[in-house]
């Protein structure tokens, strides 16, 4: 393709050449079983309409080589690790991502009913609840990454009271209390900022770090305060 270019004189595209608007990945989102493979697919789209395949040309990254590992032709390759993996594809300054959920492969029973688009969604993936303290733990480690062993004092109190309760909105008042809390913010921030390669810390550190300096009314040095002010963006907002 360069040499083609260069033959023909490495001219620069003309103002009137279509722009590249949008980068697509077939398939998006995928449950894919432990040790096999899935062939990704690129494709380009175009100011003008067109459509151009990028498979080829397109730069792939896993977000945890552990769990999934792709190549330069975009065949992700799944390991043996259970869970939730991303890959991120790359072309021309546009980003895609294609999701994968990577099941156990045991029996779901159990579950409660689906009370919305979300629950039709995990449902089918997810692990039986065989008790209310393993949906508890499950619940955290959804939304803090914190099963909360780290926490027992704090937790047993609550715990107790969910498993006693008679409360038929029991399990979406305790959602709302855990998505509203510091640790889902803090969490979420931090995967986001990994999967979405956001620049946060180059971002920080263009800051200036000097509290006089002219013309500034507030300045800021990239601190964990700092950082924690990010990731409060990331808490849901009531009504």
């Amino acid at each position: 393709m360069i040499r083609d270019w260069i033959r023909q004189g490495a001219a620069w595209d003309r103002a009137s050449a279509p722009k590249l608007t949008a980068i697509e990945v077939r398939p998006e989102r995928g449950s894919v079983e432990r040790a096999s493979v899935q062939q990704l697919a690129a494709f380009a789209r175009y100011s003008d309409g067109s459509v151009r395949d990028v498979t080829e040309i397109a730069l792939y990254e896993s977000n945890d080589k552990a769990m999934a590992e792709v190549d330069d032709r975009g065949l992700v390759k799944i390991l043996d690790i259970c869970g939730n993996v991303a890959v991120m594809v790359r072309y021309q300054g546009k980003v895609t991502v294609f999701r994968a959920s990577i099941p156990l492969g045991a029996p779901v029973a159990n579950l409660p009913p689906a009370k919305n688009f979300v629950d039709q969604h995990v449902f089918p993936i997810s692990k039986p609840w065989n008790s209310t303290l393993t949906a508890l733990r499950r619940l955290d480690l959804s939304t803090s990454s914190d099963p909360g062993y780290w926490r027992p004092l704090a937790n047993r109190g609550r715990n107790e009271g969910v498993s006693c309760s008679k409360d038929a909105d029991k399990r979406a008042k305790l959602i709302d209390e855990l998505l509203h809390g510091p640790d889902y913010a803090d969490y979420f921030a931090n995967k986001w900022t990994a999967l979405l390669k956001i620049g946060v810390m180059t971002a920080l550190t263009s800051f200036p770090t000097s509290r006089s300096t002219p013309g500034c009314a507030t300045a800021y040095s990239p601190t964990s305060a700092t950082i924690s002010s990010f990731a409060s963006c990331w808490r849901p907002r009531g009504p």
